[in-house]
């Protein structure tokens, strides 16, 4: 048991709790047997994802390979300590990208305002208060997120400002083509063999406006599925939005006018 035990320390704990919903996936790094898995437990308990690093070196590595949402850092450790295990992970990781809590021994304040200046998003000193220490990871957690979905609301918008003007550009050009068919057409005679493809050409131009049309008014897009276990984009412009609207207000007063009142 006491080989799988430093195995387990090699490859870094990775103890979760059953019993508990998954609210957040954290790195735990101390070279504190003791303290590393009583931070852990408490954790596990509050129903985090937790894995356990026994020192900066194992930790960078285990970022590496796993998509942590924060991680909770002891700043005395032998070899690389807590600072520069810090200063190495904002290389590459954003304090939004990857949030950092430094644990640390009271009065070191000097190393506190060190891993501030580095990047370090928050501190707690030992022995922590738990449920002080989870409000601030809660806290940080939820910063994290709010960062992404403004994220994915910028590129979003983006998106659709793009989506936008190269529609305007093309409906230029299909606007001409579909004229110019109009007037062969209405210089053609009848009978001509080519008023088949001419009137193709036309009608083809028609649609691809109207879809173009359609790109200009988005405002905004949504998902769904489609064969092969792809999804597809659906975009979904003003008028469509405007008649969703009028439609779910439909249901709602049907809804009212069926209600008995007492």
């Amino acid at each position: 048991m006491k080989d799988e035990e430093k195995a387990g320390e090699r490859r870094g704990d990775d103890k979760v709790s059953p019993m508990k919903p998954k609210v957040g996936s954290l790195l735990v790094v101390d070279d504190d047997k003791v303290g590393r898995t009583l931070l852990t437990r408490s954790l596990e308990e509050r129903g985090y994802t937790v894995m356990g690093a026994e020192n900066g070196e194992l930790a960078l590595e285990l970022i590496e390979k796993h998509d942590f949402d924060l991680v909770l850092l002891d700043i005395t450790m032998p070899g690389i300590d807590g600072v520069e295990t810090l200063g190495i992970i904002r290389k590459t990781r954003s304090r939004t990208e990857l949030p950092v809590i430094m644990v640390t021994a009271k009065g070191k304040s000097e190393d506190i305002v060190e891993a501030l200046d580095l990047g370090a998003n928050d501190y707690v000193t030992k022995p922590p208060d738990f449920a002080v220490l989870s409000a601030r990871v809660d806290t940080h957690l939820s910063l994290k997120r709010a960062e992404e979905i403004r994220r994915e609301a910028e590129q979003l918008r983006v998106l659709v400002q793009t989506a936008g003007a190269a529609a305007h550009e093309i409906n230029q050009h299909l606007a001409v083509i579909v004229w110019r068919a109009e007037l062969l057409l209405s210089k053609m005679a009848p009978a001509n063999p080519q008023r088949t493809q001419i009137e193709a050409i036309r009608k083809a131009g028609q649609k691809i406006r109207r879809i173009v049309l359609k790109m200009q008014d988005i405002r905004r897009f949504a998902t769904k599925p489609y064969v092969g276990g792809i999804d597809i984009v659906d975009f979904i412009s003003a008028s469509q939005e405007e008649t969703g609207q009028m439609a779910a207000g439909s249901e709602t007063q049907k809804a009212g006018t069926g209600r008995l009142n007492y």
